[in-house]
Parts: C-alpha cells; sequence; structure tokens
C-alpha cells in the first residue's frame, strides 16, 4: 500500500486559519467559517500517517476554539437582544422606526 506524506503546508494553514478564527470571532461568520477551514485542513494534513503534525493539532485546537467563541457571541448578542427588547419582533419595529420606514 502506498500512503500520501502529511502536507505540512496544509497543516500550517490550518493554525494560521484556527488563529483567525479566534481572532474574528465578534464576526460570527467568518469565525465559523475558518474554524470549519482549520479543522478540515488539519486532518486532511495528516496523510496515510496516524499522528497528526504539530501545527495540524494546534490548527485543529484553535479551529474548534474558534467555532466555539463565535457561536457563544451570537449567543450573547441574541441574549442581549432580547433582555433589551423583549422579542426580535419588538427590535425589529424598533429598528424600522429608527430607520424612518
Amino acid at each position: 500500500m502506498e500512503y500520501r506524506q502529511p502536507s505540512a503546508v496544509m497543516a500550517r494553514w490550518s493554525m494560521i486559519l484556527g488563529i483567525i478564527a479566534i481572532v474574528t470571532s465578534p464576526c460570527i461568520l467568518p469565525a465559523v467559517v475558518l474554524g470549519a477551514l482549520a479543522i478540515i485542513l488539519g486532518l486532511l494534513s495528516r496523510g496515510g500517517q496516524l499522528k497528526l503534525p504539530t501545527p495540524a493539532i494546534t490548527g485543529v485546537i484553535t479551529g474548534v476554539l474558534g467555532i466555539i467563541s463565535g457561536a457563544s457571541c451570537f449567543i450573547a448578542g441574541y441574549t442581549m437582544l432580547i433582555e433589551q427588547y423583549g422579542s426580535y419582533e419588538n427590535f425589529m419595529n424598533e429598528y424600522m422606526k429608527l430607520m424612518g420606514y
């Protein structure tokens, strides 16, 4: 059997994307997308080996943390919106009034 060699480039990009996912977690969508890409690249970088390279492990961990922090920012923001306005519909009504619609 022929196994693929581990990819150092994919492992490095996994780590970079995971770090960017953590940094962009208040923006929610980039954090989730980049975190998912970091996890995918980290797992694919191992090739046919059983063990992940160190940057890939870092990329997978930071990717998961980026997704979790992005989701927690979304939940915190939605919770504050509900506490302030009572419901999403009340928020949208207030927003429409503010915009002059």
